[in-house]
């Protein structure tokens, strides 16, 4: 099986950043191993989306949940 690299824009996020504008979007790229693009796109959205329900992040976001959307992926 192949290794996929698969960066995300995610939006719908609302973080304080220090000159107090809030962050509303980020770009996350993860490496997953899988079978296949789609397999792979499941495999890295769910790694992203445990850092934003559960990590570091979700205490900060006074956002939604972020909606992510591929922003490139090659194998």
């Amino acid at each position: 099986m192949p290794f996929f690299q698969i960066r995300y824009l995610g939006e719908g996020i609302s973080m304080p950043f220090a000159d107090g504008d809030p962050v509303k979007g980020f770009y996350a790229t993860r490496i997953v191993h899988a079978g296949n693009p789609q397999q792979a796109h499941e495999k890295a959205k769910a790694r992203v989306l445990q850092d934003w329900l559960t990590g570091d992040f979700a205490a900060r976001n006074t956002g939604g949940v972020p909606d992510l959307s591929v922003d490139a992926c090659r194998e």
